[in-house]
């Protein structure tokens, strides 16, 4: 599936009425610029609740730019945004998101403006039945009024997320593939030769939601290993919000030159 979407990629730039040149593009992947790349992130969320990451790993497995932004209802029959992608990176790759320093790779894009992105947090197939892919290894604690919550989570998206649906003749309303893509994104990117695209994840969004006290509190010396199911509301909401289009990825274009 990974590599149908470059061939249609690939066509949808040849036939570009804009005329923008096809080029090469070095893509990175990245935690957010103020993080310490080898220390825990430590950061205090809206509900009061003081988090230290200690591991916080990413499985990205593609990146695309698009020139078009859906309107209203559009991806009710299909994972892929309409219009034209104008740029992308297929190479999957784990992203360590509590280092500032990207992870490099080279990527394919057309000389345009993209307004919309995506990031699909697959192993391979975006439409495969099943992927054992873990997409997020998380390790950390979080305190709040002298209460700890160790907690570690290995989330995929497979069987463990589908979604089942509302309306029995329509077997097919709520693919996997709306799980694993994030999308749209709103970006503001220029894309031209020698430039570089840069994209960043900000694990500190994940935990807007998220009231570690719906935990019980763990046994000494052991950690609550979050349901990979969206079974309990801490494990819900964070994956809800790794899969939010705002607040926690980003796209940047760096001009040549910057």
């Amino acid at each position: 599936m990974k590599y149908l979407w470059l061939l249609l990629f690939l066509t949808a730039a040849c036939v570009d009425t804009t005329g923008g040149a096809r080029f090469s593009v070095p893509v990175g992947i990245a935690g957010p610029a103020d993080a310490v790349a080898g220390e825990p992130l430590q950061f205090t969320t809206g509900l009061g609740f003081q988090v230290r990451l200690d591991k916080a790993i990413v499985h990205v497995g593609a990146v695309y730019l698009n020139r078009s932004r859906p309107t209203s209802g559009s991806q009710a029959q299909s994972c892929v945004l309409p219009g034209i992608y104008v740029a992308e990176a297929l190479q999957g790759a784990d992203i360590d998101a509590l280092s500032p320093q990207p992870q490099w790779q080279t990527g394919h894009a057309v000389a345009d403006h993209a307004i919309t992105g995506e990031v699909w947090l697959t192993g391979g197939d975006v439409n495969a039945l099943d992927d054992q892919t873990v997409v997020l290894d998380l390790a950390g604690a979080a305190t709040r009024e002298g209460q700890e919550w160790p907690f570690q989570a290995h989330f995929h998206i497979g069987k463990n997320r589908t979604v089942p649906p509302s309306d029995p003749s329509q077997p097919g309303a709520s693919p996997l593939c709306k799980q694993r893509i994030v999308s749209p994104i709103p970006v503001d990117v220029p894309l031209a030769p020698g430039g570089r695209l840069l994209v960043r994840v900000d694990p500190r969004a994940w935990f807007a939601n998220v009231d570690f006290s719906s935990l019980p509190p763990p046994a000494k010396g052991t950690m609550n290993q979050l349901a990979d199911d969206g079974s309990e509301p801490v494990s819900a909401n964070l994956y809800a919000a790794l899969r939010a289009t705002i607040g926690v990825w980003s796209f940047a274009w760096q001009p040549a030159g910057s």
